[in-house]
């Protein structure tokens, strides 16, 4: 007698549409070796910013360097030529002091003052400052 079922009729097969229909994706040993994973060597969720001390440091310097580091892993790693037509007609525009301009031209704007100017040419600003300063500096007796 022939069967025109979805269901297959041999024993492990029956067991794997079970286990595959009535398990949580969750729980399958797979998937928790991907989550270990993740969670263990992989921490794709994490920002680590070279520029930053790995001690405690204050949140809004944390939010400045961790902002500028997805910044700068976006544009170095995953804006490649071909993902994305950057520079198409009427697409991909954001208005900056009332003029359209590329989105593409104001990230790479942004990426320059901040792997140039911010962080090679400002300490050396503040250490110039610092140095200026420090002879003018009240004395604690």
């Amino acid at each position: 007698m022939i069967e025109f079922d979805d269901k297959p009729n041999d024993l492990i097969t029956k067991i794997k549409y079970t286990y595959w229909s009535v398990w949580p994706e969750c729980l399958r040993p797979m998937t928790m070796w991907y989550n270990f994973k993740c969670w263990a060597w992989h921490r794709y969720s994490t920002v680590r910013s070279p520029h930053l001390p790995n001690t405690w440091c204050d949140r809004r310097e944390l939010l400045l360097y961790t902002s500028f580091q997805i910044l700068t892993d976006f544009i170095d790693d995953e804006c490649s030529p071909g993902y994305v037509d950057w520079y198409h007609e009427g697409g991909h525009q954001v208005e900056v002091n009332g003029v359209m301009e590329n989105v593409m031209d104001e990230m790479k704007e942004l990426y320059y003052w901040w792997n140039t100017l911010y962080l090679k040419e400002y300490p050396a600003k503040m250490d110039a400052l610092w140095e200026a300063a420090e002879p003018h500096t009240p004395v604690m007796r």
